[in-house]
């Protein structure tokens, strides 16, 4: 289970964000739980994504150090 300001990212998309909330999905009558993370940096439409906590792992890295790296001129102009 995730905290809420956890930071996490996602298994198959790479998406970095906080936990924001939690939820649940109901898929064959059965219900998954599921958790509310606004993306940190969002390029897309939808800055916050709900997803089954399963697809989501605790990421240590600092954010906005990562971010910072990911934007460097020399990162850009490889």
């Amino acid at each position: 289970m995730f905290n809420l300001n956890q930071v996490v990212q996602h298994k198959r998309t790479g998406k970095v964000g906080k936990v924001i909330g939690y939820g649940h999905q109901t898929f064959e009558n059965v219900d998954f739980l599921t958790i509310k993370v606004r993306l940190l940096k969002n390029l897309s439409p939808k800055p916050v994504v709900e997803d089954m906590t399963k697809e989501w792992f605790s990421w240590q890295q600092n954010p906005e150090k990562f971010w910072q790296q990911q934007s460097s001129p020399a990162r850009l102009a490889a």
